[in-house]
């Protein structure tokens, strides 16, 4: 409806992707060829449609986070959602055996230390 909508009123084709999250809801709009479309995600379906997509082809993956993740391996999608969740005894950097934030606090962006913290 918002396609149809675009093009009577504004003159104007969209892509429009539907997802259960907005990323992936994003990564399908990208997905569709030619002047306009409309590309439906169902939920139940995502991981393995993302899987087979390659990691530049992620909403919010750049060409310089897609290099470093084909380094490491990761040249799908899929590959990343194999990754484990980093253990809940890993910490913030510079905040030795402290746990994520939970309240307003977690709005606060910060990167995850994998490994023991480093002494401050």
């Amino acid at each position: 409806m918002p396609r149809i909508r675009s093009i009577s009123r504004l003159g104007v084709d969209v892509r429009v992707g539907i997802g259960a999250l907005v990323t992936v809801a994003a990564t399908a709009s990208a997905q569709i060829t030619g002047p306009g479309g409309v590309l439906v995600i169902d939920p139940a379906d995502t991981l393995d449609w993302l899987a087979q997509l390659p990691v530049d082809a992620l909403h919010g993956i750049g060409p310089r986070q897609a290099a470093v993740l084909r380094e490491y391996g990761a040249h799908y999608a899929g590959s990343l959602a194999a990754v484990p969740p980093p253990p809940s005894s890993a910490c913030w950097v510079g905040v030795p055996d402290a746990s994520p934030p939970t309240g307003p606090a977690a709005s606060t962006p910060a990167p995850w230390c994998p490994a023991p913290c480093p002494s401050p």
